[in-house]
């Protein structure tokens, strides 16, 4: 409860020792502001699967948490599901678990999210797709921005999001998802993402800036995210 929650709070900040405290998945939206205000990370889903469904399920409904995330607390959808390849048996048996593009977006939603990245496979045995996935530099940098920024929400259409998170040296990172087993093309503009500066792109897909003008069209293969970087830095 609360009151054991601030206590404890109170008692490992004046032990002078660096600590994380996170709180499991007991904690409540409805008392938010106090786990951002005494913890450092809390779960904010029951546990998750390694499937698509379980996956989007948890990660596609955190954008009511998105006020709440800050330097030094986050919020947390749990561990990622990267590479277990359906071997996790924690929901009683195996299954097909998620495929190599599937991962790719869970990986990068989590990034855009803010979120602790724990890894839930087994690290003794990755292969190096599972490897090249976790380690994406990218991505990594979008997740530990000094900002502190979760992502919000930009569109929630029938088959796909886009997600944008403000990094601190004021430019965007965009996130494109595609939810649906067929492929579609997104638009990204001013129209899609409120203030969205083209004026610099840079993909992470490629790896390169993008020559835009006024706009982009994001063709995105089933289940596929791509993700920008968009605007200049400050100076």
């Amino acid at each position: 409860d609360i009151a054991h929650t601030a206590e404890l709070s109170y008692l490992l900040r004046q032990s002078g020792r660096d600590f994380i405290y996170s709180i499991s998945n007991a904690a409540p939206f409805e008392l938010a502001e106090d786990w951002s205000n005494l913890t450092n990370v809390w779960r904010t889903t029951g546990d998750i699967y390694d499937s698509w469904c379980s996956m989007t399920t948890i990660g596609f409904l955190q954008d009511k948490w998105q006020s709440f995330a800050k330097p030094g607390s986050w919020n947390d959808p749990d561990m990622l599901v990267v590479g277990i390849g359906g071997k996790s048996m924690s929901i009683g048996y195996e299954s097909e678990g998620c495929t190599h593009e599937q991962y790719k977006s869970h990986f990068a939603l989590w990034c855009m999210m803010a979120s602790p990245l724990l890894c839930g496979n087994d690290v003794r045995s990755m292969n190096d797709s599972t490897l090249q996935v976790l380690l994406d530099r990218d991505l990594i940098a979008i997740n530990q921005d000094v900002l502190g920024k979760q992502a919000e929400r930009s569109i929630r259409a029938d088959h796909y999001d886009i997600w944008v998170k403000p990094l601190a040296d004021g430019r965007k990172a965009v996130a494109c998802f595609n939810r649906a087993d067929t492929p579609r093309t997104i638009e990204l503009n001013s129209k899609t993402v409120e203030d969205l500066s083209l004026e610099q792109v840079y993909s992470l897909d490629s790896r390169s800036m993008e020559n835009a003008a006024n706009n982009i069209m994001v063709d995105l293969a089933p289940y596929q995210c791509k993700v920008y970087i968009c605007g200049k830095p400050k100076k």
